[in-house]
Order: structure tokens, then sequence, then C-alpha cells
């Protein structure tokens, strides 16, 4: 069975390239923390993931295919966080926003309902938040 060095090299240059071109994206839109992530985020993560898989290994689709694909996702996310930014009212249906569920120490029952929370869920919340009286949760 013989070695064909030229696709492991292949290989090795995209998943090169994806990387760095991932870190400059990441930098691009400012991202720090995991904590600063959305869902659009993590979306957006899922869909560059599938695009450098494919690149990987599909013969036919060459490095300036994900340079390309890279580039173009890139403008797109830092398109959507400047307009977002400029219309912030739009920032709910993309990032979503916060829900509170418990409000004055009385839990919000309908907003557990709404995330499928159970109090077991709840407490381990809870605690992983210092500060917040999880303590009372301790089992």
């Amino acid at each position: 069975m013989k070695m064909d060095t030229n696709l492991y090299v292949s290989i090795g240059v995209k998943l090169t390239v994806a990387l760095i071109g991932l870190l400059i994206m990441t930098r691009l839109l400012g991202k720090k923390e995991i904590s600063q992530l959305t869902a659009f985020d993590f979306v957006s993560s899922l869909m560059l993931s599938e695009l450098v898989g494919n690149t990987i290994y599909d013969n036919e689709i060459h490095l300036s295919h994900l340079l390309f694909a890279l580039v173009i996702w890139t403008l797109l996310a830092w398109g959507l966080e400047k307009f977002i930014a400029r219309f912030p009212r739009l920032s709910r249906y993309a990032a979503g926003t916060p829900d509170l569920i418990i409000r004055n120490g009385v839990v919000d029952f309908k907003a557990m309902k709404r995330y499928n929370l159970d109090f077991a869920q709840l407490g381990m919340l809870l605690r992983e938040r210092p500060g917040l009286g999880g303590s009372a949760f301790a089992t």
C-alpha cells in the first residue's frame, strides 16, 4: 500500500490555514471568552467545522476554496455583528435575551417550564455561581 504524501501535506496545510482563519475570525469578532459566545456563535462554529471537514476530505476542493469560504463567512459574521450593534433592537433576535428564573427570591415556574428546568438543574446552576446562595441546595 503506497502512501500518498501529497494528500497528507494537503490535509496538514488545510488544517493549519483553517486554524489560523478561525483565530483571526475570533479576534475580529472580539470574542475572548467562551461565556461571551451566543447561540449564533455556536451555530457559526458548527458551520465552520463543516466547511473545514468537507474541505479536508474532498480532493476536489482546494485550499483556495477553504480560504474563500473562511473570508466570506468571517465577513458575514462581522457584518451581522456590526448590523446588530447599529440596530440594538435586533440583538434579542440574533443573540437572545436573558430570562430571570428567580425574581426577588421567588421562583418563576413559567420560566422554568419554558427552559425545561427542574429543581435539581436549578440547584446545580445556583451552585455554579458563587455568592448566589447555592449552598442552600447542597445535597
